[in-house]
């Protein structure tokens, strides 16, 4: 797989998910937000005491960059924890990298069962996907 192709896999998934609903920050509660409808990815911030918590990680670095500007209006309280609900599909991580200057801690579940049966049968074209 060449960078070109990523890139317009990357720059399709854009036009795709941003034709559908504009990404927008929902307040829950004084410390609670949620993130939808960034690209693929929703996620939830919980703002601590000294630092954030992020669940979920978007799914791409694009659209993780649009998210830490949102969590900047937010709060100055650094992001130093990550919690993956899961990480079987990459919208739920593609954006991690962008908080690496921050994150201490990542936790995620980690299944002792296949969630697919024969998913190394589909590999190849699961890995197309990302």
């Amino acid at each position: 797989m060449t960078n070109e192709v990523v890139f317009k896999g990357e720059e399709q998934l854009k036009r795709e998910t941003g034709s559908v609903k504009p990404p927008q920050v929902i307040k829950l509660t004084e410390r609670a937000y949620a993130f939808m409808y960034f690209g693929m990815s929703n996620a939830t911030l919980l703002i601590g005491d000294k630092s954030c918590v992020l669940v979920d990680a978007f799914d791409s670095d694009y659209y993780g960059e649009m998210a830490k500007k949102e969590i900047e209006k937010i709060t100055d309280k650094p992001v130093k924890t990550i919690f993956y609900t899961h990480v079987m599909h990459n919208d739920h991580s593609g954006g991690a990298s962008v908080f690496a200057d921050t994150v201490e801690n990542v936790i995620q579940h980690c299944s002792n069962t296949v969630v697919l049966g024969r998913q190394e049968l589909i590999q190849n074209i699961f890995m197309k996907r990302l």
